[in-house]
């Protein structure tokens, strides 16, 4: 029972049910219906490897060999954080190193299949940060909660995208989109916010990285 319980706990942390999961991996929902029920005592481990990809896991982990946590904000699981052992087919993605001592931060470090993140981010591990959203500034888009992975080998202003950066050392999450005439506007999402400016005209603004991927706390990743 210890892979149908691993199972259920990943699945509530990213509050997904089994069709969900049977979508993201292409693992049966009555494959899942049965690991979960315990039916499949030793499920292959080809499915195990789909079930693991979706959590950014291996099978080791879903087999309860290699140690994981889930960590938790407001008790809503938000990201998991694999094991210190790291193999040449993972990469251990960092929290960034400004927010480190950040206590809003819930994820200290993930490792990750790094055949996940050629095919979904299309970039090297070298170049990715991790930092927890903390505020409002970009709902609906984002929630305080969500996991988000960062581009911080660009620096570039003049391209669109959401993008931490940082005014006189404090961080705030920010969208960037190129109007018609060639403008670069910055704003938040969310509408209650309704300030518009032009970052190249913000003294002291400089650009942290750019989100490329996003693991929500509410409503599966």
């Amino acid at each position: 029972m210890k892979t149908a319980s691993i199972l259920k706990q990943l699945m509530q942390a990213h509050r997904e049910n089994a069709y969900q999961l049977a979508e993201r991996s292409g693992v049966p929902q009555p494959t899942i219906h049965r690991i979960l029920s315990g039916e499949h005592a030793e499920p292959r481990s080809s499915t195990l490897r789909k079930l693991a990809q979706c959590y950014g896991l291996t099978e080791s982990h879903l087999r309860g060999d290699l140690v994981y946590s889930i960590q938790h904000i407001e008790g809503v699981g938000v990201a998991v954080q694999a094991s210190e052992v790291v193999y040449g087919e993972f990469a251990r993605i960092a929290t960034l190193d400004t927010l480190k001592t950040d206590a809003s931060q819930s994820v200290v470090s993930m490792d990750i299949r790094q055949s996940w993140l050629e095919k979904h981010v299309g970039l090297p591990a070298s170049q990715l940060r991790l930092m927890t959203c903390c505020d409002s500034d970009m709902s609906p888009t984002l929630s305080p909660g969500d996991l988000l992975l960062l581009d911080v080998s660009t620096q570039e202003k003049q391209s669109e995208g959401i993008f931490l950066v940082s005014v006189n050392s404090n961080l705030k999450l920010r969208r960037f989109r190129i109007t018609l005439s060639g403008q670069v506007e910055m704003s938040c999402d969310n509408p209650a916010i309704r300030a518009v400016d032009n970052p190249l005209k913000i003294r002291g603004l400089v650009v942290v990285g750019r989100v490329c991927h996003t693991w929500q706390s509410r409503g599966g990743t």
